[in-house]
Parts: C-alpha cells; structure tokens; sequence
C-alpha cells in the first residue's frame, strides 16, 4: 500500500461516486511505474484484474487543467477461471521493458 499527500493551495471540484452506485462486479486495468532496484531504471507496469467488487466510495479530481491526484478506494478480487491458468486468476501484472511514458 502507498499513501502519497500533498498541500493542494487553490480550489478544486471533486466528486464523490457513492459505494452503492457500485452494485455489480467489474474489471480493473491501470498503470503504474516502479523504479528497478538493481539497474535503477523506470518500469511502467500495466495491472490487470478481471473481477472486482468497489466496497468503498471512490473520490475523483476532474478537469482540463486538473492536477493528477492520488484516489483511496477499496476493491475485493474475485478469482476468474481461464484456460492458461492451473489456478483462478485474480491478479495479473505485466512489466514492461521500459517506461512508455518517459520523456526521451
């Protein structure tokens, strides 16, 4: 888990999505970056889970010129069957080989 916070001086709007407007069950999918400890350089890693259950509210920032934020909101996975898997998938994480992101 990872808390980031930061003093944001001007005003914002924020919407708030209520936990019950969050019935069903959904798919999650984002990236993230990671720094390799060993070579020092960035990742990008794109998180996959295929069933999951929003069982808190999910605050958003919106807008143009909005700066990024950092969102708390709690899931539960669920297990999915898949024919690659021996196991129930829950969880996957794919590394890229670079950060697609990075300015060159």
């Amino acid at each position: 888990m990872v808390d980031y916070y930061f003093e944001y001086g001007e005003e914002a709007l924020i919407y708030t999505v209520e936990k019950e407007r969050f019935n069903g069950l959904f798919t999650l999918e984002g990236k993230f970056y990671s720094k390799d400890e060993n070579d020092g350089f960035n990742y990008t890693n794109v998180i996959y889970m295929p069933k999951v259950r929003v069982v808190s509210n999910i605050d958003l920032r919106l807008g143009e010129r909005a700066n990024p934020t950092v969102s708390v909101f709690n899931i539960i996975g669920m297990p999915e069957n898949t024919q690659n898997a021996k196991n129930s998938l829950i969880l996957e994480i794919t590394r890229l080989n670079s950060d697609i992101d990075a300015e060159i």
